[in-house]
């Protein structure tokens, strides 16, 4: 079993490059630590490696489960789309309710699209903030909550118009 490493610089761009390539946007990351195991990428605090007694420690995980680095590119687990899905400008498609249920029951789905590759699926329906009203701008502190909020469902691969699910068994839902 491979050990987990920190990304340096060289892999890390790499990473990142994936990301724009795939859905043309440049994620901050640089709070962030990028970890690999295994082609398994997480995200972490950097702050967590600040420690003194961090290298000596034997650490079989650590953060989130970001996505596996696949000979095909980037294969962004549930969360890595929740973090990438808001930025992304392609690579990205809305499934209705009947779809989206079908989608987190672990069916692939034929949506006749046309992208290739990994793509981004989110919901059509609209998330609303913690108070229950719809998202929008707040007065007074400029922080902008765009019009439409989704919840993002994960990353398939898009092949001949048919989408393939990489839900986890584990994730998916009883219907």
């Amino acid at each position: 079993m491979q050990k987990l490493t920190i990304l340096n610089a060289k892999k890390r761009a790499s990473v990142l490059r994936m990301i724009e390539h795939q859905c043309d946007c440049s994620p901050d990351f640089s709070p962030w630590a990028l970890l690999e195991k295994d082609g398994r990428l997480f995200l972490a605090n950097q702050e967590l490696f600040s420690f003194p007694a961090f290298e000596s420690l034997h650490i079989n995980s650590l953060g989130t489960y970001f996505g596996t680095l696949t000979p095909d590119g980037l294969r962004l687990s549930i969360e890595g789309s929740q973090i990438v899905g808001p930025l992304a400008k392609k690579n990205v498609i809305e499934l209705s309710e009947s779809d989206q249920k079908r989608w987190l029951s672990g069916e692939n789905l034929d949506l006749g699209c046309k992208e290739t590759g990994y793509v981004i699926l989110k919901s059509s329906k609209r998330v609303h903030d913690s108070n229950g009203k719809r998202s929008k701008e707040r007065k007074g502190d400029n922080t902008l909550f765009p019009e439409k909020v989704h919840d993002f469902l994960g990353t398939g691969k898009a092949s001949r118009g048919i989408v393939h699910n990489y839900v986890p068994k584990e994730r998916r839902t009883g219907t």
